[in-house]
């Protein structure tokens, strides 16, 4: 058989695929090409029209397998309307197209299946009518589409209609339109947008769950007041619906009511949607429905606190406790906002917190690498009532966390120190190592410090040889807290301990190490008289010599002064006013012209 060529299939496109649609035979078609090209081969009728319908009939299946919103995605619920730092995921562009990831992630694969009020409108219509919509400039063009083309609008329109106006209102809007009252207000007595809003009221019990759901969310992000009656009529169709709404569905409706009734905490739709969503959230997986739920529960928190403890906190804590996991778990990037919420949530139930909790909590990526400041302080007043049931690697974990982002919470600490004093002859030396790198690294010595050391010294003698690398870690966090253990320091410099470091994958590393504990040696303990590193053992701790650059990068009076202020007031000055308690030996330096002076509290 022979090939039509490309640019007749263009010139018959529109002609093709509506017969395709109808579907005629397309016996006309071939008389109809003929006139357009006389000079063509000679084509049987039957070999015409079985390839001119082939073509139809792909063109046709590609439009009614076209995903939703494949031409932009935005989003335009207010929630996140502050700016901030981009994100990969979900902060591409300032807003979301909530309709798409709707459409995307909870049909599981299944694309969008339009409906249309017109039975003969063609998919051709629908879609041509839509890209008109998707490609408008201003919000006087795209009400002219939907207006003046009653014949051709579905309500499928209605919702695309006013999510592109919002995106219209966005991008041509200053930093005062980030609201949703100015959006509204630029369009409120524009007669065409009325008009709009009267179709959407006449007919939406035609509209489908889907149209129904995203009208609302749109007129939401627009910023419409409550008491306008297409609001009413939208929420009025939602609540008689409820109950067919799928987990996506509900997730849009509370966004879009928590946005319309901020203060309205007892909504019939907001306690429908609680209801609902607390049954199924580890369903829910969208940031902008998860962080609004936290926000109720603060909220709801806030007007049940009292003097007591009482039944009802104690099942919103525990709310609250199950929600935050699973956003940690959900969410990748968040907005600062965000993260103070997650922050002030998370202290709001650490009373809660398990050992499982807390491991979930500390493993997550998302809290490992943002500083709670709130929450490590409720846990230090929290974790003493409850460390004889945290786990080694739970506790590990917490250590860990500490050290990195420099929390100094006295009670947190003792707390870690009495767990390692207790079972520290049951834990392995790369544990131990995690435990006591706080201590070292914020200069603390603990309140039991005699028998943390007395402990710390019996595992090395006893379990130096089954890890190298964590004895000589341990041991240089003990240099750092002026804690000097002669008899380990024989036993790390010895023979047996050096040739089996040799023979360890370690051995580099351990061999920088131990030339580091020697110079300390040198340094600060001139009282030891004992084995000391043999000079063709020493290694350079550093490849090459530092220029000036790095040296001033890494080692500069300016990063000394900024840790020791971090220590003593923390990162926000949130201990600005509290006295340290004895134990601390924090050292910074003060630069005053050419003269370094060190204090030491």
């Amino acid at each position: 058989m022979h090939r039509l060529p490309s640019w007749i299939s263009v010139l018959t496109f529109r002609s093709v695929s509506q017969c395709a649609v109808e579907g005629q035979k397309g016996t006309d078609l071939t008389s109809h090409l003929c006139v357009l090209c006389p000079s063509l081969p000679v084509f049987t009728s039957e070999t015409l029209n079985q390839r001119m319908m082939y073509t139809a009939r792909c063109y046709t299946s590609r439009l009614n397998h076209r995903p939703v919103g494949h031409q932009e995605h935005y989003q335009l619920y207010q929630g996140r309307h502050d700016a901030h730092r981009g994100h990969p995921h979900y902060h591409q562009q300032q807003f979301y197209y909530h309709q798409y990831y709707h459409t995307q992630h909870h049909y599981h694969g299944k694309k969008k299946t339009w409906n249309f009020i017109h039975e003969k409108m063609s998919y051709d219509t629908f879609f041509t009518m839509k890209r008109l919509i998707d490609r408008s400039r201003t919000v006087d063009e795209v009400l002219r589409w939907v207006t003046q083309n009653p014949g051709k609008i579905s309500y499928n329109h209605y919702p695309i209609a006013l999510q592109k106006i919002g995106q219209i209102l966005q991008q041509g809007g200053t930093g005062s339109c980030l609201n949703g009252d100015s959006h509204y207000s630029q369009v409120s007595e524009q007669l065409d947008f009325q008009t709009l809003c009267n179709s959407i009221i006449k007919d939406c019990s035609k509209f489908d769950h889907f149209s129904i759901v995203n009208c609302l969310y749109a007129v939401a992000a627009l910023g419409l007041p409550s008491d306008l009656q297409i609001v009413q009529v939208l929420e009025e169709e939602c609540r008689n619906r409820f109950s067919h709404f799928n987990q996506k569905d509900i997730s849009m409706v509370f966004s879009s009511v928590m946005k319309l009734h901020p203060s309205a905490q007892q909504h019939p739709l907001v306690d429908s949607c609680l209801s609902s969503l607390e049954r199924n959230i580890e369903k829910e997986h969208h940031p902008q429905t998860l962080f609004l739920l936290l926000s109720y529960y603060k909220l709801k928190s806030q007007t049940l606190q009292s003097d007591t403890y009482t039944p009802e906190e104690l099942v919103n804590n525990r709310k609250i406790l199950r929600l935050v996991k699973h956003t940690l778990a959900s969410v990748t990037n968040v907005r600062d906002h965000e993260m103070a919420l997650l922050d002030e949530m998370l202290a709001t139930c650490a009373r809660e917190a398990s050992n499982k909790s807390l491991e979930l909590i500390f493993s997550s990526p998302l809290f490992h690498e943002n500083r709670q400041e709130k929450f490590i302080s409720s846990l230090a007043e929290e974790l003493p009532k409850k460390v004889d049931s945290i786990t080694p690697f739970t506790m590990a974990l917490i250590a860990k966390y500490i050290a990195r982002h420099r929390l100094r919470e006295t009670k947190l600490l003792d707390a870690i120190a009495e767990f390692l004093v207790k079972k520290g002859e049951y834990l392995d030396s790369k544990v131990i190592q995690k435990l006591v790198f706080p201590f070292s690294r914020m200069s603390y010595r603990p309140s039991n410090e005699t028998r943390f050391f007395e402990v710390l010294e019996s595992v090395l003698e006893l379990k130096a040889m089954n890890s190298p690398l964590a004895s000589v870690n341990i041991i240089m966090s003990m240099f750092q807290l002026g804690h000097f253990p002669r008899a380990v320091l024989e036993h790390v410099f010895s023979t047996a301990f050096i040739n089996n470091v040799m023979n360890s994958p370690y051995a580099l590393i351990v061999r920088r190490y131990l030339s580091l504990l020697d110079t300390a040696v040198e340094l600060e303990y001139r009282d030891y008289k004992g084995l000391r590193l043999e000079e063709h053992y020493k290694v350079m701790m550093f490849d090459h010599a530092l220029t000036a650059d790095e040296a001033n990068r890494k080692y500069s009076y300016k990063g000394l002064v900024a840790e020791a202020l971090r220590q003593l007031v923390g990162e926000h000055c949130y201990k600005q006013d509290e006295v340290l308690s004895p134990g601390y030996s924090t050292v910074y330096g003060c630069i005053h012209g050419q003269f370094c002076k060190l204090i030491f509290i």
